[in-house]
């Protein structure tokens, strides 16, 4: 039987999903420096969505509708999910640090040339997807997908499934080992969750204390309505970060409490956290939204005719 929470994760994955791709489609269709960043950021996002999407379809056709079909060896997934993850972190964090240098060129007044370029955009964006990769290394050895004679639970419910071998994610003997769990709890605790939220709350001061000196300059040098444009974005870039460190930061104080002690304390709060990556990543797709004009009104513009449409399909009727 479906949970309440597979239908609210299925929901937040196929939000997710069309709404990062939507995004993707206009970002592209207006190509600069940050579009490029922002687009790789919902790649990442996009990928952490349909992963979910397909891992809680899987785990329900597979293991509650016992469809034999897929227990075999390439349909089961792993690692994908922990490297997009960590790929969406990174990116966040690099968004902030990126915003700041932009803002600290702003306040140059004699600075006129944009510093961002595409070159730059791409490098940054080879950097990010480059050390999530490498810091995700130690989880590619912490679970492999095993071949079983029979599927545990669907032969309970139907034994003629009995003769039929299936396959399950697992630890590998070289993670069952005490000292590769914790480091990889560590890992997961410290480089990918703490250190990052710690850097998204460091550039958030650092945001709002240069947005106040822009604030000033604005009064001797700048337009009012330039330093609106600059405030508004920046608002909402501190918005994302302020959204990622209170979903992350739990994740990382249990990992590295893990770590420590030796204990899955994550094993209870799987799902919760589940569900709150897949709706802060939702919240990214709506800030994208508000922080682009021209994706807010393809937006309204599609929903107004849509609603036109079905008004004309009454009136015929």
């Amino acid at each position: 039987m479906i949970t309440i929470e597979t239908i609210i994760v299925l929901i937040l994955c196929t939000a997710g999903s069309f709404g990062h791709l939507f995004a993707i489609t206009i970002l592209y269709s207006m190509l600069d420096p940050s579009n490029l960043l922002l687009i790789s950021m919902s790649c990442a996002q996009l990928i952490l969505c349909m992963n979910y999407l397909y891992s809680t379809l899987y785990k329900f056709l597979a293991d509650v509708q016992c469809v034999s079909t897929l227990w075999s060896y390439g349909w089961v997934s792993v690692n994908i999910s922990v490297i997009a993850h960590t790929n969406g972190m990174f990116h966040v964090v690099a968004l902030s640090i990126l915003r700041y240098i932009s803002l600290n060129q702003l306040t140059q007044i004699h600075s006129t040339q944009p510093w961002f370029t595409i070159k730059k955009s791409i490098y940054s964006i080879i950097i990010i997807i480059f050390c999530a990769l490498i810091v995700c290394v130690p989880f590619l050895f912490n679970s492999e997908v095993r071949g079983v004679q029979q599927h545990a639970t669907c032969t309970k419910q139907n034994p003629s499934l009995a003769n039929i071998s299936s396959h399950e994610l697992a630890f590998t003997s070289f993670a069952m080992s005490i000292s590769l769990g914790r480091i990889n709890f560590w890992i997961f605790g410290t480089i990918c969750k703490l250190v990052p939220c710690s850097v998204l709350v460091l550039m958030s001061i650092l945001l709002l204390k240069k947005l106040k000196d822009i604030h000033n300059i604005s009064e001797r040098f700048m337009s009012a309505s330039r330093e609106k444009v600059h405030s508004r974005t920046t608002i909402i870039i501190l918005i994302i970060m302020v959204v990622f460190v209170f979903v992350e930061l739990p994740q990382g104080i249990l990992s590295l409490i893990s770590s420590i002690s030796g204990y899955n304390l994550l094993d209870n709060t799987g799902e919760l956290f589940d569900i709150l990556s897949l709706l802060n990543s939702c919240i990214v797709f709506a800030l994208l939204c508000s922080m682009n004009s021209r994706i807010r009104n393809t937006i309204f513009n599609g929903v107004f005719s849509l609603l036109r449409c079905r008004n004309i399909c009454k009136n015929v009727r």
